[in-house]
């Protein structure tokens, strides 16, 4: 009563006797439900972590999937033709080659250019 006398108050609740005990008694006095209340926090909290934390845990330790079979080789490549052979290239287009013995003329002017198309050789 002298507790809620000193806080002016006219309404004597559960705090104010509590804490008047601690100090009479010299210890503090705690409602029952408290313990109980936070043990059931902690639990709460520790399930929680669980449910959230257990699933990433059993993802990285899963077993990686079996391939069912391995990918095919790449084709191989084709065969490259045999060189050709020159004795039979000048035979069949011996017409088409340079008649002068494989001499070739640069011209870099082109006023010499025009001049040199109407030449034959």
């Amino acid at each position: 009563m002298l507790g809620a006398f000193t806080e002016d108050r006219h309404l004597v609740s559960a705090s104010v006797v509590r804490r008047a005990a601690g100090e009479v008694f010299g210890r503090s006095f705690q409602p029952r439900w408290l313990p109980w209340t936070a043990a059931a926090g902690v639990a709460v909290l520790a399930v929680a972590s669980a449910a959230l934390l257990l699933p990433q845990f059993l993802e990285a330790r899963a077993p990686a999937p079996v391939v069912a079979a391995a990918p095919a080789p790449p084709p191989a490549p084709a065969p490259r033709p045999p060189a050709p052979d020159l004795d039979k290239l000048l035979a069949t287009y011996g017409a088409e080659t340079d008649p002068v013995g494989g001499q070739v003329e640069v011209i870099t002017n082109p006023a010499v250019a025009v001049q040199m198309r109407g030449r034959s050789t």
